[in-house]
């Protein structure tokens, strides 16, 4: 029961409920492999929205059981002027700039694919707060480091 389609990263994800889940599921359209359609009808429910579905998510991993926090990011050098251009997200604030470093806050659901994209950046940007998300993605680094040890 398809309810809209959002476009990430150059892909193109159906945002539809799966009535063997009974729950909301997102498709990659180009993974899709066999497709067809049915006579079965459905109604979009009314409070669908997904502008508000997506509200507090980063990209298209939305998982109601994690919740939207204040997160503080430090960039340091031209990462800041990068995430000017570029926010991570639609919540994104600048709230204290320098010459050599800013500090950004995002109101969202941290997933998965949201420390990936924080990862990305290495070590240009920095968690600050909250601290058990500042300890998640240490965790994370210490583990990476952990493999680059002989």
């Amino acid at each position: 029961e398809p309810y809209c389609a959002k476009i990430f990263r150059q892909r193109w994800y159906l945002v539809a409920q799966s009535p063997y889940y009974n729950a909301i599921r997102i498709y990659s359209l180009d993974r899709i492999q066999n497709l067809q359609t049915t006579d079965k009808g459905f109604r979009l429910p009314e409070d669908f929205c997904s502008e508000t579905y997506f509200e507090n998510a980063f990209g298209i991993i939305v998982e109601e059981e994690i919740k939207p926090y204040t997160i503080h990011i430090k960039a340091f050098g031209n990462k800041s002027k990068y995430l000017l251009t570029l926010p991570l997200h639609h919540s994104q604030k600048e709230i204290k700039t320098s010459e050599d470093e800013s500090v950004f806050t995002v109101f969202l659901s941290p997933t998965f694919d949201f420390k990936q994209e924080l990862l990305s950046h290495g070590n240009e940007i920095e968690v600050t707060s909250p601290d058990w998300f500042r300890e998640e993605m240490k965790e994370v680094i210490n583990k990476m480091n952990e493999r680059y040890h002989y």
